[in-house]
């Protein structure tokens, strides 16, 4: 199984990813992706890494790397809570970004997760 890091960048119009892994042989393959898009940070992120994840061929172990503690709080700490409550949050309201969460847990069924938080300007 290879392990696999996700590495994300959002800026006001646009968001990134780059993909790194060794192969079996100690080969690195690196890939990015950038995309221009009008949407809110958290959905960047989100599509980012819902991107990123597309691009994986077999089970991998995933590192994702994110300035956003919204995205780290949320994976860590709020997905497996708002499934049960059928993306209700604590307030009694839909989560934001149902459908892109709903993919972001299809996509990742099969791999294993890690999602790490990175120092940077974003806040979110």
């Amino acid at each position: 199984m290879y392990s696999v890091d996700i590495y994300t960048i959002i800026d006001r119009e646009a968001y990134s990813y780059q993909i790194s892994f060794v192969d079996d042989k100690g080969k690195v393959h690196e890939r990015s992706y950038k995309r221009e898009i009008n949407a809110s940070k958290n959905q960047k992120e989100l599509y980012a890494i819902i991107d990123a994840v597309k691009v994986l061929k077999s089970r991998c172990n995933i590192k994702i790397h994110t300035e956003s503690s919204y995205i780290v709080s949320a994976i860590n700490q709020w997905l497996e809570k708002w499934q049960q409550s059928r993306f209700i949050n604590a307030k009694g309201v839909e989560v934001k970004n149902k459908e892109l969460w709903q993919e972001y847990i299809l996509l990742t069924l099969k791999h294993n997760v890690e999602v790490i938080k990175e120092n940077g300007s974003q806040s979110n």
